[in-house]
């Protein structure tokens, strides 16, 4: 068969090679290495390099297209699927359950706690070209392997890109949860594979602020618009426990804005919004329905307090500039 099929034994190849690399990693003491070793045969997929990953997804792929017909909409999915394929966001399988093509999705997640115990939550995506912040459902730092990777490097691509040159110590894989949806947009079963690890802010760091959210506009659900408490005034981790809660009091009261962390810069198309909220807060928000939280809607930041705010403006100005010398 390897013989006819060399994509065949290229498939056997990189997958003994990936099982090896698995096995080392968690060095197992019995020769039982499914018992033993920290073995996930999802993952295996997924390290797999992009060309072998692709083959294995073929078939399935392949059943999407033919099932797809002469219907425009479905061949569009298709077309869709096919490149998310492609670039290693998510491999194909078959669902034994149902028989149906079954989407892999790997992810890994960061729960990144300090000192005062509160925790960092991705808020919203910045968007660049229209200068703004589109709210989203509370969620921990996190992304999808890329093909050819294993869990922990994921997470290190995740933290060289969104918190590079900040001490932050991880503490170990602290759970692994496997979910599995009917997907809206591609109208067939997503398997969500997450791999959560936990992480500690060093004393003495922080991360570097950006700008300020209204009250208003930060992470609320209709069920809990009062509990959120935000660090004012770019407190930094050294306060004593009297002077935080005193403050975290004092804003119950007042409302303070919310300081955010975006990494990158302020013409990125896309970027990460994140700030620090309470764990319950955090867990009311993440369970809430999306429509409750606000999902989607565009709101403004302040900006004033860091160079973005400069930027910002001598851009918009430079803009208006453009405009008044086009309608002259």
């Amino acid at each position: 068969v390897m013989l006819v099929h060399p994509e065949v034994a290229r498939v056997m190849h990189d997958y003994s090679m990936t099982l090896c690399k698995v096995v080392e990693m968690s060095k197992p003491k019995l020769s039982d290495i499914r018992e033993e070793a920290d073995l996930n045969e999802d993952s295996i997929i997924c390290a797999l390099p992009q060309k072998s990953r692709f083959q294995v997804s073929r078939p399935a792929l392949e059943a999407v297209w033919k099932a797809a017909g002469h219907d425009e909409e479905r061949r569009a999915v298709a077309e869709e699927l096919e490149e998310e394929v492609g670039s290693g966001k998510c491999w194909l399988g078959h669902d034994p359950e149902s028989g149906q093509v079954l989407r892999m999705v790997q992810l890994v997640t960061l729960r990144l706690t300090r000192n005062d115990g509160q925790l960092c939550a991705k808020i919203g995506e910045w968007r660049g070209r229209d200068k703004c912040i589109i709210k989203k459902r509370a969620q921990l730092p996190g992304g999808k392997m890329g093909s050819g990777e294993m869990p922990h490097q994921t997470l290190q691509r995740i933290l060289r890109s969104e918190f590079p040159d900040i001490e932050i110590e991880i503490r170990g894989k602290v759970a692994e949860k496997t979910q599995t949806v009917p997907s809206q947009s591609y109208h067939m079963i997503t398997k969500y594979v997450t791999t959560e690890y936990a992480a500690y802010l060093e004393d003495g760091a922080d991360l570097k602020y950006v700008g300020l959210l209204p009250q208003k506009d930060g992470p609320q659900s209709s069920s809990q618009e009062e509990v959120i408490s935000p660090r004012p005034k770019m407190v930094r981790s050294s306060s004593t426990p009297e002077s935080l809660e005193s403050t975290l009091e004092h804003m119950s009261r007042v409302k303070e804005p919310l300081p955010i962390y975006i990494n990158g810069d302020y013409t990125a198309a896309k970027a990460s919004v994140y700030a620090w909220l309470q764990p319950d807060v955090f867990k009311t928000l993440q369970e809430a329905r999306r429509q409750d939280t606000g999902d989607g809607i565009a709101v403004r930041a302040d900006f004033s307090i860091s160079t973005w705010g400069k930027k910002i403006r001598e851009s918009a100005e430079e803009d208006d500039q453009v405009v008044q010398e086009d309608t002259i």
